[in-house]
């Protein structure tokens, strides 16, 4: 019923191979793609790229559900066969072209994203028997990173050109002495480079892709709101993706158009501004590298923060003020502390060394700290998860679904699984 083979080529997940008596068998998994270890981040190039809408979020527990790109089969998009997936603990998330928390990201939203395989001890994910064949083995379902259009396009220095648009204005009927007027119709969008010339090597755009825009897409244009008067071809923009009704058919709906370089500022600052203020409360995550223990019962920790947070962030963190405060967290980087939270354990920075080109998923920022004997407690281990405080931060509890009650959790459980 499916063609598996189609699927993974649609949405970079590997094609199955068939056994000298016609079966399907799983492809051998890449080795570089599975998770590694706690406290080990991927290599270069690790994964596959995945794209599609995003349908569901648990945000606390960095879960979420993508509705695949189409791909002309009907079978897979009917079925409503979803990739369920898990942020990394070191997975970014980006949207408007800043950091950004999957909270922020609104439902139908077209992503992007770079996905891992399970580490080697997970326990493989159950599919339901209608989507097997949508998503065959090895599955990817661990995010590295995911990211909006926006910010994949400015990222790689790339937008669209509009080549054609076609406005229609319909008039509907509303009641027997009110109508309505709705403006609609297709829009061509043209890969390109920043500047408006053409690009070095072919596009990465879907294949065949539709585009249609109508009265409910924002437009920006001068850092305000504007309208679908305001478009025009040969305009070099910025666009977000959602639901069409022929997306198995690979028909996109513009939900968002930036049409010059003040409109994607503002967009990028306001984003930006939220990550900033959820950071400072919530804290920049870590995981411990290394402990070192001394006489006197306190400890030498070696930290790194992970990648996907705004620069001002690492520089705060990064201050000559010495003074941290460490929080135990786990997978999800929720806190551990019980229902009043964690007041965090005192610390205070020694020594800053920072690798110009970290791997993926970490900041390349690492700090070595000194936990009195009082405060080091079971949570502080090689391996073990962290958020980290500047002492200018705002203090007080986190809401009650972000925090984790003890005990600590089990050397061997995964919360991600």
């Amino acid at each position: 019923m499916f063609a598996p083979a189609l699927i993974a080529c649609v949405i970079g997940l590997p094609s199955t191979a068939m056994t000298s008596r016609g079966e399907e068998r799983a492809p051998a998994a890449n080795p570089a793609d599975i998770t590694p270890p706690w406290g080990t981040f991927p290599k270069p190039g690790a994964g596959i790229e995945v794209a599609g809408e995003l349908v569901v979020v648990d945000h606390v527990n960095r879960r979420f559900g993508l509705r695949l790109d189409g791909d002309f089969n009907k079978y897979r998009y009917f079925n409503d066969a979803k990739l369920k997936a898990t942020m990394l603990p070191y997975g970014e998330v980006w949207y408007h072209g800043a950091p950004a928390d999957l909270a922020d990201i609104p439902l139908g939203t077209r992503l992007q994203g770079r996905f891992l395989l399970p580490p080697k001890d997970a326990p493989p994910r159950q599919l339901p028997s209608d989507q097997e064949k949508a998503f065959p083995p090895p599955l990817h379902d661990r995010a590295l990173v995911v990211e909006d259009g926006f910010s994949h396009e400015r990222r790689r220095g790339r937008a669209f050109r509009i080549d054609k648009l076609e406005i229609k204005r319909d008039d509907i009927s509303v009641s027997a002495t009110q109508k309505a007027t709705i403006e609609r119709g297709p829009i061509v969008l043209t890969q390109v480079q920043a500047s408006g010339q053409p690009l070095d090597g072919p596009p990465d755009t879907p294949k065949d892709a539709a585009y249609t825009v109508d009265f409910s897409t924002r437009v920006w244009k001068d850092g305000r709101p504007g309208t679908l008067a305001d478009l025009a071809v040969g305009q070099v923009v910025q666009a977000n993706l959602g639901w069409a009704p022929e997306w198995g058919n690979r028909e996109f709906h513009c939900l968002d158009i930036w049409i010059d370089e003040a409109s994607c500022q503002v967009a990028i600052e306001q984003q930006r501004r939220l990550h900033l203020r959820r950071m400072r409360h919530y804290r920049l995550p870590a995981w411990i590298e290394k402990v070192e223990y001394e006489p006197d019962g306190s400890g030498l920790l070696t930290l790194t923060y992970f990648a996907g947070m705004d620069r001002q962030l690492y520089d705060e963190i990064q201050a000559q003020d010495p003074y941290r405060r460490l929080y135990r967290a786990d997978p999800r980087l929720r806190i551990i502390g019980g229902s009043q939270g964690d007041n965090g354990a005192g610390s205070h920075v020694l020594k800053v060394h920072v690798d110009p080109a970290p791997p993926p998923g970490s900041s390349g920022i690492t700090q070595e700290v000194r936990v009195g004997a009082g405060n080091h407690e079971e949570g502080l281990r090689p391996g073990r998860f962290i958020r980290v405080s500047h002492r200018s931060w705002p203090g007080g509890i986190l809401p009650p679904e972000w925090l984790l009650p003890f005990p600590f959790p089990a050397e061997k459980e995964n919360p991600l699984d």
